[in-house]
C-alpha cells in the first residue's frame, strides 16, 4: 500500500513543475521518500526541482541518492538472473 501512495506522490510531483511549481513538487517527492525511503526516481525528480530553484546543494545531494539507490535495483536485478550487470 504505501508503495501505490509514494507512487502516486511522486507522479503528483513530477506534474507540479510543469506550472513552475517546484516547492510544490519538493513536498510531494518528499512525502515520497518518506513513504519508501528507497525510492530512486522521487530522489531524481526532487533533485531536478532542487536544482531549478537554484538549490544546489540539496540536487547534488539527491542526485547522488538516486544513484545510489540506482545501482542497487541494478545489482539485485542482476543478482536475480533478471538482467546482465553492465558497469
Amino acid at each position: 500500500m504505501w508503495a501505490k501512495d509514494a507512487a502516486n506522490k511522486c507522479s503528483e510531483g513530477r506534474r507540479l513543475p510543469r506550472t513552475g511549481n517546484y516547492r510544490a513538487a519538493i513536498h510531494e517527492f518528499s512525502a515520497a521518500i518518506t513513504l519508501e525511503p528507497d525510492h530512486w526516481t522521487a530522489y531524481f525528480h526532487r533533485s531536478e526541482a532542487y536544482r531549478n530553484l537554484r538549490m544546489e546543494e540539496q540536487a547534488a545531494a539527491d542526485l547522488a541518492r538516486a544513484e545510489f539507490l540506482m545501482r542497487l535495483v541494478r545489482q539485485e536485478a542482476a543478482e536475480a538472473g533478471l538482467l546482465q550487470m553492465v558497469p
